[in-house]
């Protein structure tokens, strides 16, 4: 056995029956490795994914995180990749001692789309400050650039119009909305109140993470100096990391300038970009090692998970051709001497000239007479500035007394009498239908109640197809309408708690019930601290017992211990809606006439 320090000499120098001891003593110092536990809890990568990211792939950054992270400690911690732009969501859970093939997970990683409108910090900040279960790491990529309501899109993010803690300014928004403001008004006048109360939102977020541990948490900053990430991170008392950008990246390298016309970066930038990210994913790795509590690896810099997806791929610059030398002016040539005019010598008599020979050429073919032409000259006699508009009004009168032909067969066709007059209608009904209405007068009452049937059912079918045009309207308006409050007692909502087993005792003993306080056109509110979650079955009224059967339904938290239901579909759609819509305004008319 190799000694090395003071443990190889307490070893030598005490004899083996003292090796207990010795180990006994080691251990209290905490002069071996084993006396350091690991630190417990979830580790957390959100990344923006939304479409603003411009000079880094944040999804790319995050990837090589994780990946970096499961190579230098394995997985030691449960793992969670999330995305947020207007809202949070979770796309990825690793487990401890999960196995699962790289390429798949690289697969599953680069299907998550980046579509995002608009980033929003808030649910994201809310998101790590309400985790259910210990956090101990968590790593936030971003740009930095908020924009809950782009201007140019002319999108507000609609998960604040579904919150009510915006409730103020969405009646505002609702009542100039109706009044005919246009988009580009709206932003103007009610954008700066919506980012001050985002802001206000931020700020409680950030400390309830200050107080539940902000050191744990680290900002990656992949944006320029004016971004929100250094800011939040000293309000949160969390740690912060920036990667220099490409206009910081390309001012760097000697002679990189490049013309604002050009959209290609050269080689020198990828490489610096490349070097920006390793660096800081071997930063992450010290900050992780810190924060779990877990020495690194001798070769923790060569198990830095880099590829070329962090970065643009974009084709590099063509370097500037040369330009050539100038060449030396040729030198002047020297100027002949004049050689002796030779003596003239006499001219020979002139020949007589002859007449070149005379060769006729064919005439051209006349072109052929096109009918348009014959009628434009030799019937019509008018220049064409003329012939065109007269052509054009033929034309249109000729198709409307065609139309009128039309309309006079048809009207010719049609019975003469009233419909009330049944005998009249019933032999027009056999004349119509031959050999089946004149069997009978009976099966000619059949044939006409079919026919009222087939009507009913596409009167039906149209009734549902105009509540699903008009149900776009409902979707912006279901949350911030007129809702109506529910007397104590005389609604309840029953559901199936999520912690129940199924079939561990009867279907009614199972589902709990919960008072509703007030409804809507679309949602209802209910009360029920403890809540975690469940199905959602009926709606019953009491003391009438009327029951409204749920098919779909999404539930939302708001304020402690209240829940509010989304309405998407009942059991019974269209006769369930309407008897929810009668059974709204019947409690607004009571309360309306209860008021002095």
């Amino acid at each position: 056995m190799e000694c090395n320090g003071i443990r190889g000499c307490l070893w030598v120098m005490f004899p083996l029956r003292a090796s207990g001891f010795i180990l006994l003593l080691c251990l209290c110092l905490g002069w071996l490795p084993a006396a350091r536990a690991a630190q417990q809890g979830d580790v957390l990568i959100l990344f923006d994914q939304s479409q603003s990211m411009t000079a880094y792939n944040a999804k790319a950054v995050a990837e090589h995180l994780l990946f970096t992270l499961i190579n230098t400690f394995g997985l030691s911690n449960p793992i969670l990749l999330a995305g947020f732009d207007e809202r949070v969501i979770e796309h990825l859970h690793l487990q401890v001692g999960e196995q699962r093939e790289r390429s798949a997970l690289r697969q599953l990683i680069e299907q998550i789309p980046l579509r995002g409108k608009v980033t929003d910090f808030e649910p994201a900040l809310r998101y790590l400050a309400d985790y259910p279960r210990p956090i101990a790491l968590a790593v936030m990529v971003s740009d930095g650039k908020e924009d809950i309501w782009d201007r140019k899109l002319r999108y507000l993010n609609p998960e604040i119009l579904a919150d009510d803690r915006y409730a103020e300014l969405n009646a505002e928004y609702a009542r100039l909305k109706a009044s005919g403001l246009s988009d580009f008004r709206l932003h103007d006048q009610l954008n700066p109140a919506y980012e001050a109360r985002n802001r206000e939102l931020i700020q409680q977020a950030l400390a309830r993470l200050a107080q539940q541990g902000g050191e744990r948490l680290t900002f990656v900053d992949l944006g320029e100096a004016a971004s929100l990430l250094p800011q939040l991170a000293e309000q949160a008392q969390a740690s912060s990391l920036s990667i220099a950008t490409l206009d910081q990246a390309s001012a760097q390298l000697p002679g990189a300038a490049l013309a604002p016309e050009q959209a290609q970066l050269s080689e020198q930038i990828k490489a610096q970009m490349q070097e920006n990210i390793r660096q800081a994913l071997l930063r992450l790795q010290q900050r992780a090692s810190e924060i779990l509590q877990q020495s690194l690896p001798e070769d923790h810099a060569s198990r830095v998970d880099l590829l070329e997806e962090a970065v643009p791929d974009m084709e590099p610059l063509p370097e500037p051709e040369p330009e050539p030398k100038p060449e030396p002016p040729p030198e002047p040539e020297p100027e002949p001497e004049p050689e002796p005019e030779p003596e003239p010598e006499p001219s020979p008599a002139p020949e007589p000239v002859k007449p070149p020979p005379l060769v006729l050429e064919p005439a051209p073919a006349p072109e052929p007479l096109r009918l348009i032409d014959l009628l434009q000259r030799n019937l019509l006699g008018l220049p064409s500035a003329q012939f065109w508009p007269l052509a054009l009004l033929l034309l249109l009168s000729l198709a409307l007394a065609q139309r009128i032909q039309r309309r006079r067969v048809w009207e010719r066709k049609q019975p003469s009498f009233s419909l009330l007059d049944e005998p009249l209608y019933l032999d027009s009904v056999r004349q119509q239908m031959g050999l089946l209405a004149t069997s009978s007068l009976e099966s000619a009452k059949h044939y006409i109640e079919r026919e009222i049937r087939v009507a009913a059912a596409s009167g039906d079918k149209l009734k549902l197809k105009l509540l699903e045009l008009e149900k776009f309207k409902y979707r912006f308006d279901r949350r911030i309408e007129l809702r109506v409050p529910v007397l104590p007692g005389q609604m309840d909502i029953f559901y199936l708690d999520a912690n129940s087993q199924p079939g561990s005792q009867p279907a009614s003993q199972q589902a709990s019930s919960a008072p509703v306080l007030d409804i809507s056109l679309q949602a209802l509110r209910f009360d029920q601290p403890g809540f975690n979650g469940g199905q959602m079955q009926q709606i019953r009224l009491n003391p009438s017992n009327e029951v409204f059967l749920l098919q779909r339904c999404r539930i939302r938290k708001r304020d402690e211990g209240q829940f509010v239901v989304l309405l998407d579909e009942f059991s019974d759609e269209i006769s369930s809606r309407m008897r929810w819509v009668e059974l709204l305004t019947r409690i607004e008319q009571n309360q309306n006439s209860q008021q002095p």
